[in-house]
């Protein structure tokens, strides 16, 4: 192709029929959302969005945020700010604290996002967290969040983590 332009073109149509999304918008879906993925990659800032845009669309009575990061410093404080900004309910669960039991209180929500803790693959803390979100009772949504910034390298071996 000699026009640049033509060929920048052509580029994005190709990604964009590359890139898979869902057919429904997770959020009018409903359910249980959680947000998982390696530390720094987005997943907090992401849950934020998400649940701006619920709250713009819907209110807040609907929706629930869920922090399961109790290893970041600030991260349940951040949740916390969030809710009260929005005007939605926070729960956080700490370690060995029950998801089923905290999720169970909100049952009536349409929506719950949940914050996860950013993990190394290695971390026997990563397995207990997929393991519980896992759980055929919760019937949770993971979205596996990464900075399309990040080496390929890394890309693989978080996806390989938590998949």
């Amino acid at each position: 192709v000699a026009e640049p332009r033509q060929a920048w073109r052509m580029l994005l149509a190709h990604l964009a029929h590359a890139i898979t999304t869902p057919k429904v918008e997770p959020l009018e879906e409903g359910g249980v959302i959680a947000l998982v993925g390696p530390a720094g990659m987005g997943k907090t800032t992401t849950l934020a969005k998400l649940a701006a845009r619920y709250v713009l669309k819907y209110g807040a009575q609907q929706v629930a945020l869920v922090s399961m990061d109790s290893f970041r410093i600030g991260a349940q404080e951040q949740l916390k700010t969030l809710g009260r900004i929005l005007g939605v309910s926070v729960t956080q669960i700490d370690p060995g604290q029950s998801l089923l039991q905290a999720l169970a209180t909100l049952a009536k929500k349409r929506v719950v996002l949940v914050d996860t803790a950013g993990l190394q693959g290695n971390d026997p803390a990563l397995r207990l967290q997929l393991e519980s979100l896992a759980s055929a009772r919760i019937k949770a949504k993971n979205y596996l969040v990464m900075a399309a910034t990040s080496q390929s390298q890394v890309l693989k071996a978080a996806y390989h983590s938590y998949k």
